[in-house]
């Protein structure tokens, strides 16, 4: 490994390698003083953000993009609705930023929250819209076919770097620093183009909390887990130290919208500094290992006892015994030996109340499974797969009206389930009587 790499965090230049915690050898590196992990690969960054300007990193967007996107509008609409009330009270045109923009579902989002208004006397108002549009909300994104995309789609002008002329009043770095090699220097840069009473949004993915694939259901594995293009594995105290050292305090955080979440300002103000110790990383390091191979080997109770934080493990394990559960006493014994047990160890997770919810519904226990749903929307605001799981639980009660509401709402608002939300208003509006029927 390199001598010479420099530690984002610390500032030190002492690596111990560790390879032997993936399958594929990637020149996975810890720093030996602040448990940082990152990779020993990428020297010229330029070659490195050029893997991202190509199809190499991600095709061209597809349908599907936009409904993950779509999903994300509504963490960013629970985050963020006290900040936009705020300034909507005061007729604020706020100037926005949107590193790592995609396609630029979120900064229409933003748009439309604050949309452009043409004066009176404007002849052309579409171009007036546009350039005007493009004063106050700004992206970059390095995929070519992702600005074009946003044009095409937004008439949003994404572009390769920061416009450093401007001042922002809101910058979004969502999903990003994970995915930047000199994060502690662009981070900077992105402070220093705040308006004086300006927010930073920053949401990264934490490691060694939650063993899960980072808002998938992809099959965990050590690879997908310490995935390349994360070339910043981050812990929570690693990732707020990162946020500190750049010269900003959190001002809200968020850990169950979409992994860590904080809205930041700028300060002068000293504060506390918390590093890793890297030998607790390196134990951590190895239950993760251990771990994920007794879930590879369908060793699922070993793989939740080692670390427990391990939702798939736990959905795989129901499973596995569903039939023995129902076969020893139904809900009411799953409730004993499953359910309460996995909720001392995971409480309030999102994935888990889920399940639970599920496990109630099959047995037609509504009721409950509708206490696990709400309690799951209240962690993860419009979650669609719960959305769904209440209409059904709604229709099996004979809440027709209930069950309708819930669908309509997930018609108007998520474009992958409009014909199964249709097919299912047209069934529930078969079954509601109206008005002018007799008794």
């Amino acid at each position: 490994m390199s001598d010479k790499k420099i530690c984002i965090l610390c500032g030190e230049s002492n690596w111990l390698d560790i390879d032997q915690f993936r399958d594929k050898k990637e020149k996975m590196i810890m720093c030996n003083k602040c448990g940082f992990i990152t990779y020993d690969k990428w020297h010229n960054l330029e070659e490195y953000y050029n893997h991202y300007r190509g199809n190499q990193y991600r095709k061209p967007p597809v349908a599907n993009n936009l409904y993950t996107s779509i999903n994300k509008i509504y963490y960013h609409e629970a985050f963020l609705k006290d900040l936009f009330n705020e300034w909507k009270e005061q007729n604020k045109k706020p100037v926005f930023l949107d590193v790592g923009a995609a396609y630029g579902v979120y900064l229409d989002w933003c748009r439309n929250h604050f949309p452009v208004d043409a004066p009176k006397d404007c002849k052309d108002v579409p171009k007036y819209l546009i350039e005007d549009s493009m004063k106050r909300f700004n992206g970059t994104e390095l995929t070519l076919s992702y600005r074009r995309c946003a044009w095409h789609e937004y008439r949003l002008n994404l572009t390769e770097e920061v416009d450093k002329s401007k001042k922002y009043d809101l910058i979004s770095i969502y999903k990003v620093l994970e995915h930047i090699p000199d994060a502690d220097v662009k981070l900077k840069e992105y402070v220093d183009c705040l308006s004086d009473d300006g927010y930073m949004y920053i949401s990264n993915p934490v490691w060694f909390n939650e063993l899960s694939i980072f808002g998938t259901n992809d099959m965990v594995t050590l690879d997908a887990y310490f995935h390349t293009n994360h070339v910043n594995v981050w812990t929570e105290n690693l990732s707020k130290t990162l946020i500190k050292k750049s010269g900003l305090k959190i001002i809200k955080e968020n850990y169950t919208y979409y992994g860590s979440t904080y809205l930041c300002q700028k300060t002068d103000e000293k504060q506390e500094l918390i590093y890793e110790d890297p030998k607790e990383i390196l134990k951590k390091l190895e239950k993760v290992k251990q771990a994920v191979e007794a879930y590879s080997k369908k060793e699922f109770k070993k793989a939740g006892e080692i670390w427990p934080n391990f939702p798939e493990t736990w959905f795989a394990l129901y499973e596995l015994n569903r039939k023995i559960f129902h076969r020893e006493g139904g809900l009411d014994f799953i409730e004993k030996e499953f359910i309460n047990r996995t909720k001392e160890l995971l409480p309030n997770n999102v994935d888990m109340l889920y399940l639970y919810g599920d496990i109630c519904q099959r047995y037609e226990r509504y009721d409950k499974a509708l206490e696990y749903y709400n309690k799951n929307l209240e962690l993860k605001p419009n979650n669609i797969r719960t959305l769904n799981q209440m209409a059904n639980c709604f229709y099996a009660m004979g809440n027709f009206q209930k069950a309708r509401e819930i669908r309509s709402f997930i018609k108007i608002n998520f474009p992958q389930a409009l014909t199964e939300s249709l097919n299912w208003i047209y069934a529930c509006n078969a079954l509601i009587k109206t008005p002018f029927e007799k008794n």
